[in-house]
């Protein structure tokens, strides 16, 4: 039946439909072709109307349905445990449903407009490149296994599955997760391994028991890694802490014997056991930091420095070494890099010291050279700042270079290696300058030398305070103690350990008069019966840790009035920290090993502050 015949019998019918209907309503009789025009017109046109009533309240029905059906597909959709998005032929983002937000790890508006490579890791990136020029031009389904990263979780395998929707332009991809089969496999093969030894060895029931003993080993073995790798991080971060104290109390007492008129001889056995505890210092701080790295909480602060002191600060900390191999070492800073940044300058600092000591390390003759140089980026109004370091030492085989930046690796590992190091260095600073949010690379030749550069956003500012030196800071404070007249500032100070103690006593003693007390409980009562300018608070002690002694002073004052300086004492010196102790009620704090110039420098200012008028 053709097209056009079933259009006319369809039609037929809704119009016997129709005269059927207006007969019931009136009850008047069909109306046939000899009636008169105007009544017949008359008919007609009823007829039409109800023609188009019954054709709208089947429209409207039909749309009602397909709304139902929509919202259906809709909740099918966006529930399904199936992730689903389409992608555009640059890979961005056009749709996606809930399940894949869930899967991702973020919110589904976030996600609308990103490209999806982003949470591809980047091995697989390739891969996933190639699966999309491969679905947009196909014909047929494209199929591909793929890890992504997951926001605040260990990154997922998936299986994708996609085709194009528009050949060429677009492209809808089905992704299932496939992280617990993975794992499956995994333990299956080596199950699997186990089994065929064990049947190769003996194939009684005994090799079936031994079989699924192996495998039950497997899952163990398994999780017994994971909670020792677990008990690793919180294990090395704690050990790092504990470590800070006693290299306090050693490099302050070496400190405070450099403050002696000594003679040569003894000054260089001193400073050179000095050096030897700011190299033992940084390899603590490597082990904090990949701790810290490992659990995810490394982080970078904001705030304004100068580019030249920070500098400074590691060509102090670098100079011995230098001297002591004769290198040539020479700085050099463009003219459009600005007096003053916004940043992390702890962390800028931490990289430039890893390169520049890396590259000294391995310079036997020659030179080592710095390069700062600064251009406008694509920041938001920041600067894009490169720091290359130079050397002409041994360089990098080109069977090595993979081996960089990854943790605990070094080019020479042998018992015979001539270099020392944890092979952590570059791995950090690597994190650190991604979470700064640029980039770490290197070119290098066997036998002529290597650049290592890092290049990093940062702001231009200008500091509000004065830009002298920290020594220039530190001497002009205690001549201002000494000279200020009337009356030598009162400090108390509450340390519990009793090297730390007697270190802090002897340095402050020269500027300040001075009560102790040895842990918070005996430090609140101290100072109920004094009147100090200033407290030095040690932040974990016995009987009354630092915090809660801070919030007892803190009550009081509330009652009695008035506003007692208290400085925190922490070996825990990162963001967070801070925010803590200012929390608690603390003016301001200092980080563990103890700078005492900085220290004085910290305690003179909030004196100066406390009484000025």
């Amino acid at each position: 039946m053709s097209k056009k015949k079933a259009q006319s019998i369809e039609h037929a019918q809704l119009r016997s439909r129709a005269e059927e209907l207006i007969g019931k309503n009136t009850g008047t009789a069909l109306l046939s072709g000899t009636e008169e025009v105007p009544l017949r017109l008359h008919h007609e046109l009823q007829v039409h109307q109800v023609e188009l009533d019954m054709q709208n309240e089947e429209l409207q029905q039909s749309r009602d349905e397909l709304e139902k059906v929509l919202e259906e597909y809709t909740e099918l959709y966006d529930f399904a445990p199936v992730c689903y998005v389409t992608l555009d032929l640059k890979g961005t983002i056009r749709k996606v449903n809930l399940t894949g937000a869930v899967l991702l790890g973020v919110t589904r508006s976030w996600l609308v407009g990103m490209g999806f490579g982003l949470f591809v890791t980047e091995e697989a990136r390739p891969v996933f490149t190639a699966f999309l020029g491969k679905v947009l031009t196909s014909p047929v389904k494209e199929e591909c296994e793929l890890t992504l990263l997951k926001k605040g979780n260990a990154p997922v395998c998936v299986q994708v599955v996609g085709r194009a929707t528009k050949p060429g332009q677009e492209c809808s991809i089905a992704i299932i997760d496939i992280t617990e089969r993975k794992r499956a496999e995994e333990v299956y093969r080596l199950a699997k391994e186990a089994a065929e030894s064990l049947r190769r060895a003996k194939e009684t029931e005994e090799a079936l028991h031994l079989v699924t003993e192996a495998a039950e080993t497997i899952r163990r073995t398994k999780e017994a890694a994971e909670a020792i790798a677990l008990a690793k991080s919180q294990f090395l971060t704690n050990m790092s802490h504990e470590l800070r104290t006693p290299m306090t109390g050693i490099i302050g007492m070496l400190q405070l014997a450099l403050m002696d008129d000594l003679t040569p001889e003894p000054r260089n056995f001193i400073e050179t056991a000095m050096n030897s505890s700011h190299s033992l210092l940084r390899i603590l701080n490597d082990i904090l930091d990949m701790a810290k790295y490992e659990a995810g909480t490394l982080t970078i602060e904001e705030k304004p420095f100068t580019l030249k002191r920070c500098i400074t600060e590691v060509v102090d900390i670098i100079s011995p070494e230098v001297r002591r191999k004769g290198l040539d070492f020479t700085i050099l800073v463009t003219e459009e890099v600005p007096e003053t940044v916004v940043g992390d300058q702890m962390r800028v600092r931490q990289v430039l010291l890893n390169l520049i000591g890396n590259a000294i390390k391995f310079t036997e003759g020659g030179k080592v050279e710095l390069r700062v140089s600064a251009r406008k980026g694509t920041y938001g109004g920041k600067q894009e700042f490169t720091f290359a370091v130079t050397d002409t030492g041994i360089g990098i085989p080109d069977n090595k270079k993979e081996l960089l930046f990854r943790a605990f690796s070094q080019v020479d590992p042998s018992l015979s290696r001539r270099y020392g190091g944890t092979g952590l260095g570059l791995t950090i600073s690597r994190e650190i300058a991604e979470l700064m949010g640029g980039t770490i690379s290197f070119v290098s030749e066997e036998g002529v030398g290597s650049t290592f550069s890092f290049t990093i956003p940062l702001e231009e500012t200008v500091l509000e305070s004065d830009t002298q030196s920290v020594s220039e800071s530190f001497l002009s404070e205690a001549i201002t103690v000494l000279q200020d007249g009337e009356r030598i500032a009162h400090l108390l100070l509450v340390e519990d350990d009793p090297v730390i103690r007697q270190l802090l006593g002897k340095l402050l003693e020269i500027y300040y008069t001075l009560d102790l007390a040895e842990d918070g409980l005996k430090a609140v009562g101290i100072w109920e019966k004094g009147k100090y300018d200033l407290v030095l608070m040690d932040v974990q002690m016995p009987n009354l840790d630092g915090f809660d002694a801070t919030r007892a002073i803190r009550e009081k004052e509330r009652e009695c009035g008035g506003h007692t300086p208290i400085v925190a004492m922490t070996a825990h010196a990162s963001k967070e920290d801070e925010e803590i102790c200012l929390a608690a009620g603390m003016d301001a704090f200092i980080s563990k090993p103890i700078n005492f110039q900085k220290s004085l420098q910290v305690i003179g200012d909030i004196i100066r502050q406390a009484v000025a008028p």
